[in-house]
């Protein structure tokens, strides 16, 4: 492998342990996607239940159509 691309392994390893060592869990079909707190989350991390679900926008021009 060329010195480039292993950068690019590494680096990619590095920000997976970091992250992954917080708390946060790593969405494998995409290696710059993480999530905490979520349902995928709480799948990943077999947690019981996520700490938060979907919410509703209240955005001030939302009632303005």
């Amino acid at each position: 492998m060329e010195k480039k691309k292993k950068n690019y392994a590494h680096n990619r390893r590095l920000l997976y342990t970091l992250l992954s060592s917080q708390g946060f869990s790593n969405y494998p079909e995409e290696w710059w996607h993480f999530e905490y707190g979520d349902q995928n989350w709480a799948f990943a991390t077999k947690q019981q239940k996520a700490i938060f679900g979907p919410v509703e926008p209240n955005f001030p021009w939302k009632n303005d159509f």
